[in-house]
């Protein structure tokens, strides 16, 4: 089988989107799955057609500028929905925020369209939400790669966290500044950023807060990336909308709890830790700095005063993370593929 992956540009991958693509390409080429896998850049624009109508599946990320291909699309072809809260409906119904009339331009666009094509979503909110606009929706979660993200170094001997920086609306991080301010000069507490071009104001900020703040930047190498999650005790995801965090799995294939906002996607992987049960993480309500607060300070206390429940929170974390890893869960995503093809064939 011949499938077309249409994304954006892996050369140069920004985010989960690019690295899942990057991973799927891996271990097809090391498995004995007969499929063969073309990737064409988005930006090409209108002139990917003449290509992909060669090929026996059509693989589309939710980008939009993927819209006004969707008429001259004519193999079976699915929209794989990486993009988190792709069309706004998330953001709509959690924070009442109105979508533009571009955006509701787009809805009505995919409603006129979506019953020729079958799509791929990551949690349960877009499975009921997206799905009713196309001939067929599966929900089938990402995975990881549990061999390059696994526990490699023992906890630092202070309470440490790690967040990525990401400050976009999406990723919350300004929930996490205001959550430091709730808690207060938490001496105990010692925080490691990862991301691109930290502001040096952000870092000041947060001097005052906390006992210590390393930036790394980013770390393109996994084995750095999984290193530092498992220096970590815990890796914060304040997230105000999310559609399935390959952070989230990355920290716990790496032994490491996370604290995240109550998400859609948290239902496959958060197991709440209690007094008296490991689990692999605690949530809390999105956009609420003060729930975050709390729920950071718990798990310094779980982590101080019951190392045992701790340490096994660590060895569930792996374990969860290991049902959603590459061997068992990229077959279950290529067999869409086969379903999608021969149901198109059939009909």
């Amino acid at each position: 089988m011949n499938v077309a992956f249409v994304w954006s540009d892996i050369k140069r991958p920004v985010g989960g989107a690019e690295y899942f693509l990057i991973d799927l390409i891996r271990f097809v080429k090391s498995s004995p799955i007969e499929i063969q896998i073309s990737v064409y850049n988005i930006d090409e624009g209108s002139k990917l057609v003449k290509y992909l109508n060669k090929h026996d599946v059509i693989v589309l990320h939710s980008l939009n500028k993927i819209l006004p291909l969707l008429p001259f699309i004519k193999r079976p072809a699915i929209i794989d929905v990486h993009s988190p809260d792709w069309l706004w409906y998330f953001r709509e119904t959690k924070y009442g925020i109105k979508p533009s009339a571009r955006t509701r331009l787009k809805r009505f666009w995919l409603f006129a369209l979506g019953k020729s094509f079958y799509c791929r979503v990551l949690n349960r909110f877009d499975y009921e939400t997206l799905g009713r606009f196309f001939r067929r929706a599966f929900l089938v979660p990402n995975f990881v790669d549990t061999s390059a993200f696994r526990p490699v170094s023992p906890k630092s001997d202070e309470f440490t966290v790690l967040v990525r920086y990401d400050p976009l609306f999406k990723g919350g991080f300004d929930v996490f500044l205001r959550s430091l301010r709730t808690l207060g000069r938490s001496r105990w507490l010692n925080v490691i950023l990862v991301g691109r071009n930290v502001p040096e104001f952000v870092t000041k900020f947060m001097s005052k807060y906390v006992n210590s703040v390393e930036t790394l930047g980013r770390l393109p190498k996994r084995e750095q990336l999984a290193e530092v999650y498992s220096k970590a005790h815990a890796t914060i995801i304040p997230s105000r909308y999310e559609g399935f965090p390959l952070t989230a799995l990355e920290s716990l294939a790496s032994g490491t709890p996370i604290i995240m906002s109550d998400l859609p996607a948290t239902s496959w992987f958060l197991e709440e830790i209690t007094e008296a049960k490991q689990g692999t993480g605690l949530k809390f309500e999105p956009n609420n700095s003060v729930d975050l607060a709390f729920k950071i300070k718990k798990m310094y206390k779980l982590w101080l005063n019951n190392e045992g429940l701790y340490r096994k929170s660590v060895v569930k974390s792996r374990r969860v993370a290991e049902l959603f890893s590459a061997d068992r869960m990229v077959p279950e995503y290529l067999k869409l593929f086969f379903m999608i093809y021969h149901r198109d064939s059939n009909d």
